[in-house]
């Protein structure tokens, strides 16, 4: 398993009963990434590292006293798409017209070495009308796509021409 070594680790932290230390390291965009072994069972359900980080992460107690002067780590590509469970959701438009959401599909994209990490997410929903035959918006040519965060930023902004329209696996 090829290995990578960081040694700008900004701080260690204890959490609850998680018995590993976690390593906080800084990006050059001021964001801060947490790590640390997990020795527990994540359920096969995509939301589970997110509430097992959201647990981990609430219960950081102040800076661990341990005098280490790096953290190594397994180099990571990962790549993984999912589909969330939805039981009963449904939207209303202001039209009135009641959505039952049919599908959503989650895809992320992870990589991480000592130069760095990058995590990418993006998700797709079908929303079908209810009591109406379905229909789809069908997207033959050129086409523009972007991602845009809850604050309204966007984040990625791209044309698409028949050049990138490729299965990325290929």
């Amino acid at each position: 398993m090829p290995g990578a070594c960081v040694k700008n680790v900004r701080a260690y932290y204890r959490s609850g009963s998680q018995p590993h230390l976690i390593a906080e390291i800084g990006t050059k965009e001021g964001e801060r990434v947490f790590m640390t072994r997990y020795d527990g069972d994540l359920a096969d359900d995509p939301t589970a590292a997110l509430i097992s980080a959201r647990q981990l992460s609430q219960g950081k107690a102040g800076s661990a006293a341990e005098r280490l002067v790096g953290v190594v780590f397994p180099k990571v590509a990962l790549s993984r798409q999912s589909e969330l469970p939805l039981g009963e959701t449904c939207a209303i438009s202001k039209d009135g017209i009641e959505f039952g959401i049919e599908q959503f599909v989650l895809e992320q994209r992870f990589e991480m070495d000592e130069l760095g990490a990058s995590a990418r997410a993006g998700g797709a929903a079908m929303a079908v009308p209810r009591g109406m035959v379905p229909r789809m918006l069908i997207i033959d040519g050129d086409f523009l796509v972007w991602f845009e965060t809850p604050e309204g930023v966007i984040r990625f902004a791209g044309l698409i021409t028949p050049a990138d329209m490729k299965d990325p696996r290929d």
